[in-house]
């Protein structure tokens, strides 16, 4: 039996700096994530506090360090995609009920 191929998607992991809020960022209350960005998609992907953020971006975000070219499976490529997708459509129509 031959070994099952799957495609990949090129990305870039990365680790930047972020902050709970402007305030903290402003005093230097920071800490580091790992993030990736998805070129083929525009978005990047990272998980905060047991949260998984996936962020419509054309490039890393400002301040990426250690930038490393990487591949990552097609099925999850195309579900972060479907997941923002959907999160979008969520907010707009979220939004609307609220008024």
């Amino acid at each position: 039996m031959s070994a099952q191929r799957y495609t990949k998607i090129p990305a870039q992991r990365y680790k930047i700096q972020v902050a709970e809020s402007f305030i903290a960022f402003s005093h230097g209350i920071t800490h580091t994530i790992t993030e990736f960005f998805i070129p083929s998609k525009g978005i990047c992907v990272n998980i905060g506090d047991e949260n998984l953020n996936v962020i419509p971006q054309g490039d890393p975000r400002d301040g990426a360090k250690e930038i490393e070219d990487i591949y990552l499976p097609e099925n999850l490529v195309r579900a972060l995609d479907k997941w923002a997708k959907t999160r979008d459509i969520l907010i707009r129509e979220v939004k609307l009920l609220i008024g």
